[in-house]
This record gives C-alpha cells, sequence and structure tokens, in this order.
C-alpha cells in the first residue's frame, strides 16, 4: 500500500518551511505569477504551493496537512511522503499552467493537499473500505466547487483572496493517478514474481 506518510520530524518540517515562507516577505519571489513562469521561471510552479495569501489560508492547509497526518501517521519511511507531494506539486503547477490560462497568480498548498488526501483516501481503502466514503466526499466537494451555487469569493475576508477550485480539482487527479500508477507497477511486479 503506498500513502504519503511520514514520520512526525518531516512534518514538522514541512509545516516550519512553509510557515517560513508565509511568515516572511518571500512571496513575490516564491508565487506562480504566469508572466514570469512563461519567461523560464518554471521553478514557481513547485514554490507557489508553499507560499499563501494569509496566515489564516497558511493555518487553514496545515489543518488539512494534519489531516493527512492523522489518516497516515503509521508509516515509518519518509519516501511515499516525498513523492506524494513532489508529484502533486508538479502535476497542480503544470496544471494550472496548460489549462487555465486566466490565471495570472496562484499561491497556496490546497492543490496539493487535495491530492494526498486522494491518495491517503485510496490508500487506506485498501485495507479500510470506508475510506472509499471519504474519497467520495472528496470528489463531491470539488464537483459542488465547480457548480453555479459555489461562490470562489466567499472565502476571501478570511484568507485574502479567492479559492482556486480548479487547483483542488487537479489535485485529486494527481492524487488519484498516483495511486493509480503505483498499484499498476505493485500488480506487474507482483505478477513477474508469481511468474519467475
Amino acid at each position: 500500500m503506498f500513502s504519503p506518510r511520514f514520520p512526525a520530524g518531516l512534518w514538522i518540517t514541512l509545516f516550519l518551511i512553509a510557515f517560513f515562507a508565509a511568515s516572511s516577505d518571500s512571496r513575490p519571489l516564491l508565487e506562480y505569477q504566469r508572466s514570469l513562469a512563461v519567461e523560464g521561471e518554471w521553478w514557481r510552479l513547485i514554490s507557489c504551493h508553499f507560499v499563501h495569501l494569509s496566515s489564516a489560508h497558511f493555518f487553514g492547509n496545515a489543518a488539512g496537512l494534519l489531516l493527512v497526518w492523522l489518516i497516515t501517521r503509521s508509516q515509518p519511511s519518509a519516501a511515499p511522503g516525498i513523492i506524494s507531494i513532489t508529484f502533486c506539486c508538479v502535476f497542480v503547477g503544470l496544471g494550472l499552467h496548460l489549462l487555465a490560462p486566466d490565471l495570472a497568480q496562484y499561491v497556496g498548498f490546497s492543490g496539493t493537499l487535495h491530492g494526498m488526501l486522494m491518495i491517503s483516501a485510496l490508500g487506506m481503502a485498501r485495507r479500510f473500505p470506508e475510506y472509499y466514503f471519504f474519497a467520495l466526499f472528496l470528489c463531491a466537494k470539488v464537483a459542488w466547487e465547480f457548480s453555479p451555487w459555489y461562490d470562489d469569493q466567499a472565502m476571501q475576508p478570511v484568507i485574502g483572496g479567492r479559492v482556486e477550485y480548479r487547483a483542488h480539482a487537479l489535485g485529486l487527479l494527481a492524487g488519484g493517478a498516483l495511486h493509480t500508477i503505483v498499484a499498476v507497477c505493485g500488480r506487474l511486479q507482483s505478477s513477474r514474481r508469481s511468474n519467475a
């Protein structure tokens, strides 16, 4: 089973890095800006996930990270978590760049966080099928965000900007894609062992 499980020390390190980025003057250097990415500053596709609109925006994402840790806290290895975060950051960043041409700027971890939550839910569902309901809830939540009844400006007074719900959708796709890739590779490896 593959889930983004971290030892507590790595979660704390990730939290502190994001907190530093949120509390410093680094946002203009790290945020996604389409015009600068087009000029060659591609690193912004990843760094943008670690800066936030406000402290409330940061702490909301930190609470989501805590949820991921609560779901998957028993893994001793950091590798699955690092792979998950990297894959989701790249997938969401590239996805927004290629599929949202109207988006000029983006910051925040919520797209990557949605991917990590999906990977966690699908990974845990192999042992605990009730986690499929959590995965369905995530899909329903993002579907609602695309509906005409959702107001992407509703959180503006709290977080300091609108919610980029397309990042959430890309995160779910990233999480589902990574889970599927790992599951298929695992089955292929198992069948090779049994045929050997």
